[in-house]
């Protein structure tokens, strides 16, 4: 059926189409959200060096201008500590909230640890920080990100303090850079952590830096790395089940679900001004509500476009099937033209082929005899030779006409070709065919003709050959017609307008 050949290809083109628009939107949502999520990720890796390079000048600045206070310079050249302590906490408190200054040294010129003013019960030890060593080194200003000693990530810059062309010792100035993983709801949605490998602090330090800065997570959160920041306390307990951090610091980007929330996870490497890595940010970013909104619309297009697909394809469907219907008609036009003789409306010879072929199949099974009529209009040349040819086709379609009025419903009557015509007759045997032969002449001799040549009409007689085929005989259709055609020439040799049938003389007709 042309519904089902054109329907199909129809539909599964629809479907394609419908599932491209679908699929790229999705895709391009899901860009959308990816690209919003990774950018959140590196502005907070940004966001690290831009406080580095904006703390840096103004913590060396602050330095600078400290270095000539009168005060601390006779408390340091007296070894004065206890005035030294109170002098630079009163610096410490007026620089303490725009300089956001956490750590502040005073660094003897061999690196032994003089004084820290955030921190004034530990003095005496060695520095051995890349700042500290650079500046001793070069004789300048040096600065630089580095694990702090109780689990931070500090910025320090170390200022050479030198009086009358002497090195008289090292200022230091420094700053925790827990600012880069503060939460800011207006830009970022989840959660943000500094992290470093293990080997940068003791679990005995950072649990004491856990105590002085109230970090709630634990130093075992995870299993090679400690959490120097985080944008919250209450870390979820399953992420270091869903994410193990490789030995080495890495860039990384992936997806994670924690409880009923999805997030972007994107680790950025930070480095020191050596570029040297320093530890990482990892960024995750709830993309759940985004998510969520991507599914609503990829179901909501989904449904658009099955409704629409599943309306058009009805709509295509109905289209076809009147087209089929139409071409159902045509065909069956086209078939009963192909079977019929175009003069008479007769059926044809490929049509009694056909015909006879499904009859003798069905007395093979049913044990029925079939016969068969051939007549032949006596002496039909003189009336095309007298008339025309007119007159011979309307003689011809007459006799038609005739036939059909004396032929059984169950009986093919077929223009055999010229004059001559066959009729078939199934479940008939001989006798039965002999008269409806009979009946047949009768009808062609009853009344004259009508030829369509200024009114005239003519006689016309018939002559008619019968032959009998019962389920004993085996013979072909061509035999069959052949036994029925040499009646007829008996019938038209002896005199016509007669009836003969052919006589079994033993295996013979």
């Amino acid at each position: 059926m042309i519904r089902l050949r054109v329907l199909l290809p129809v539909t599964i083109t629809l479907a394609v189409l419908s599932v491209f628009p679908i699929t790229s939107g999705s895709m391009v949502y899901r860009k959308m959200i990816y690209h919003e999520a990774e950018e959140a990720a590196i502005n907070r890796a940004n966001l690290y060096r831009f406080y580095a390079e904006k703390s840096t000048a103004g913590i060396t600045a602050f330095l600078k201008v400290i270095k000539d206070d009168c005060e601390l310079r006779e408390a340091w050249l007296s070894r004065d500590r206890q005035r030294l302590l109170e002098r630079g906490r009163e610096i410490q408190e007026v620089v303490r909230v725009p300089l956001r200054l956490t750590h502040f040294y005073f660094i003897e010129p061999d690196g032994v640890c003089y004084l820290r003013v955030h921190n004034p019960s530990l003095y005496g030890d060695k520095i051995e920080r890349y700042s500290f060593l650079d500046a001793q080194k070069t004789g300048e200003t040096s600065s630089g990100s580095e694990p702090g000693p109780l689990g931070t990530l500090t910025l320090r810059v170390v200022l050479p303090w030198v009086i009358d062309g002497n090195t008289v010792g090292y200022i230091e100035g420094g700053e925790d850079l827990d600012q880069i993983v503060k939460p800011d709801p207006a830009h970022h949605k989840g959660i943000t952590l500094v992290l470093s490998k293990k080997t940068s602090v003791t679990k005995e330090s950072y649990e004491a830096g856990s105590k002085l800065f109230s970090r709630t997570y634990p130093y075992d959160y995870f299993a090679n790395r400690v959490v120097m920041a985080a944008s919250v306390n209450d870390l979820p307990g399953e992420l270091p089940k869903l994410y193990s951090p490789p030995e080495e610091y890495s860039e990384q980007d992936f997806e994670l679900r924690i409880g009923d929330k999805k997030y972007l996870t994107v680790v950025s490497v930070i480095k020191d001004k050596r570029e040297e890595p320093l530890g990482e940010i990892m960024v995750l970013t709830d993309i759940s509500e985004e998510w969520a909104a991507l599914r609503r619309y990829f179901y909501t297009m989904l449904g658009i476009f099955a409704f629409g697909g599943t309306a058009l394809t009805l709509i295509f469907s109905a289209y076809l099937r009147r087209i089929d219907k139409k071409l159902d008609v045509s065909r069956k036009s086209l078939q009963e033209l192909a079977t019929r003789d175009t003069l008479t409306g007769l059926y044809n010879r490929s049509r009694m082929t056909s015909f006879m072929k499904y009859q003798l199949a069905m007395q093979t099974r049913y044990k029925t005899p079939i016969s068969i009529v051939m007549m032949d209009l006596d002496f039909f040349k003189k009336i095309n030779d007298l008339h025309g040819h007119r007159a011979g086709d309307a003689v011809l379609k007459e006799a038609a006409k005739r036939l059909l009025e004396c032929a059984r419903g169950t009986d093919l009557v077929v223009r055999y070709g010229g004059e001559e015509f066959l009729v078939v007759l199934p479940q008939t045997g001989i006798e039965g065919a002999r008269n409806s032969a009979e009946r047949l002449r009768e009808k062609m001799e009853e009344k004259e003709f009508p030829t369509d040549v200024e009114g005239k009409t003519v006689k016309v007689t018939a002559s008619f050959g019968v032959s009998e085929k019962t389920s004993d005989d085996d013979f072909t259709i061509e035999q069959f017609i052949e036994y029925a055609d040499k009646a007829l020439y008996r019938a038209k040799t002896s005199g016509r307008n007669k009836v003969c049938t052919m006589e079994k003389m033993g295996s013979e007709w």
